[in-house]
């Protein structure tokens, strides 16, 4: 006790000092008093409340395996989708991210090891995605929001489906997402479980086959119009005319080293009403979104959004492009390519999988975000060209608090949950001689250099070996030739053998022959 009373003293009396010691630079002027962040009475409103940074570091490191899973899409390092994906891609993180975690837990143990070295994972993943595939399904509603994931086989009698796989997708998922159904009524099927038709490939009888996709019903908070097209620069030196809208609303803004980042609010279609957002990430230099795209992490992610959390709201006029992106893709081809079979390296089960179709529509425009994707109608002259509205003419101009004129990359939320993510380039997307920069000609005229390969060194002893190995040889092949010499020489001796008994029958036929004419001279 005495010791830490002294320690208390000490730093009182050293508290004084420095107390001293600045009011007396005060009255000269030349030191300042720095104010610091921490505020006790909001720390202890922050506590009561439960909504600030401390709730919000726990909320990111539990989402973690989500913001993960988000970074190797937009780094084109996710194990199931391609290396090298389309420019206006669309990912539905939660099913995709599902169905993986699916065909992990369901493959053996080397594949398992194998798939785990392509993306890492821990039982508290596991753990976390079970809570949020629970609270994403109390989110579905009849014409706001859906998302399933499917494993359908055929209804005949004989199939049989591997038991692991419907244990632990029954988990993930949190739902019956085992059904029998015939090839002819799929499409029928996975109609009634999207806002829009489907068009899918006919399943292969007897296999296993999964769907996953997510759709959304949304409007705006505030008011929005459309005003004609505008420019939108696809590349450094390209641009196209696409439709346009602005939007009156709340929003959020911050900048980083990459992007300069907006978000704003939305709520979906049905009586619950739940809030989403939207967050829109765009480059500082036009033609960059590709390149930043690659270095986002699970950290600059999660930095982003606890820093628009934290950030004041202010009201104000957006442009935003009006647009409509799709994808389609069959997950199992690349999930082939990594080294996974068919039977899971189970062969004793069956029906071994056919495919895993995930595809995501979806439609943003003044009337907010829709799971449908219509065609651009065809505008007039003067809007093509740039011309505004006669309309607009005569109304007073207003200054735009962000123009979105240029290539973003997006993460849609609901309810703080990621749904969507993906990049738009505009309509259509670039090509890729268009979007990456070629490199000077100094660059392409150098003479590559060509690294021969070293010339292997023997030791003494790999020598002595191979000599050995060497004569071993050429005695077993001395060997052979004597064993294919030995019933040559016995088949010689047969045909002497016999040569010689036909020369002693002619000399007898002779002598007696000779004998005959002998007797025959006498008489």
């Amino acid at each position: 006790m005495s010791s830490g009373s002294v320690e208390t003293a000490s730093e009182a009396g050293g508290i004084h000092k420095k107390q001293r010691n600045n009011s007396s630079c005060g009255s000269n002027g030349s030191v300042k008093k720095t104010k610091t962040n921490w505020n006790p009475f909001k720390k202890v409103l922050n506590l009561v409340k439960g909504h600030q940074s401390s709730t919000l570091s726990e909320t990111s490191e539990s989402d973690e395996i989500v913001y993960r899973w988000m970074s190797s899409c937009f780094s084109a390092k996710c194990p199931i989708f391609a290396k090298n994906p389309q420019f206006n891609m669309v990912y539905c993180v939660l099913p995709s991210l599902q169905i993986f975690i699916i065909i992990y837990m369901a493959c053996e143990d080397k594949m398992k090891k194998h798939l785990k070295s392509l993306f890492q994972l821990a039982e508290s993943d596991f753990r976390d995605l079970e809570r949020i595939s629970k609270s994403l399904k109390k989110l579905t509603t009849k014409n706001g929001f859906f998302t399933f994931v499917q494993f359908l086989v055929d209804e005949e009698k004989t199939t049989t489906v591997c038991k692991s796989l419907m244990k632990e997708s029954k988990m993930i998922v949190g739902q019956q997402v085992f059904f029998s159904i015939r090839p002819s009524r799929l499409q029928r099927y996975l109609c009634s479980l999207c806002f829009s038709p489907v068009s899918i490939q006919r399943a292969n009888l007897l296999t296993t086959n999964a769907y996953c996709s997510t759709g959304l019903e949304t409007t705006w908070f505030g008011k929005a119009r459309a005003i004609g097209k505008a420019r939108f620069s696809c590349t450094y030196s390209k641009s196209n005319f696409e439709p346009f809208f602005e939007l009156k609303t709340r929003y959020r803004k911050t900048r980083n080293e990459a992007f300069e980042i907006i978000q704003f609010d939305f709520m979906t279609n049905d009586s619950k009403l739940t809030k989403g957002s939207i967050i829109i990430m765009r480059p500082h230099c036009v033609g960059q979104l590709p390149y930043e795209n690659l270095t986002l992490t699970t950290t600059s992610l999660q930095s982003i959004v606890n820093t628009l959390d934290n950030s004041k709201e202010h009201t104000g006029l957006i442009l935003l492009p009006s647009f409509s992106v799709s994808s389609r893709h069959d997950l199992w081809k690349n999930l082939i390519r990594q080294g996974v079979h068919p039977d899971l390296g189970q062969t004793s089960k069956l029906p071994p999988i056919g495919s895993l179709w995930h595809w995501s529509n979806l439609s943003i425009n003044e009337n907010g975000i829709r799971d449908s994707v219509k065609t651009s109608k065809k505008m007039p002259h003067e809007e093509l060209h740039g011309g505004p509205p006669k309309n607009l003419l005569f109304e007073k101009s207003q200054p735009y608090s962000m123009r979105i004129d240029s290539p973003f990359s997006y993460i849609i939320n609901l309810d703080g949950i990621p749904v969507f993510i993906g990049s738009y380039f505009g309509t259509p997307p670039p090509k890729n001689a268009e979007m990456f920069m070629r490199a000077p000609e100094r660059i392409c005229r150098k003479k590559r250099i060509k690294v021969r390969k070293r010339r292997e060194t023997r030791t003494r002893k790999q020598k002595l070996l191979e000599k050995i190995r060497k004569n071993k040889e050429k005695e077993r092949a001395r060997e052979a030739k004597e064993k294919k010499k030995i019933p040559s020489a016995s088949s010689s001796s047969a045909s002497s053998s016999a040569e010689s008994t036909t020369t002693a029958k002619s000399k007898d036929s002779e002598v007696r022959n000779v004998f005959k004419i002998f007797k025959w001279n006498r008489k």
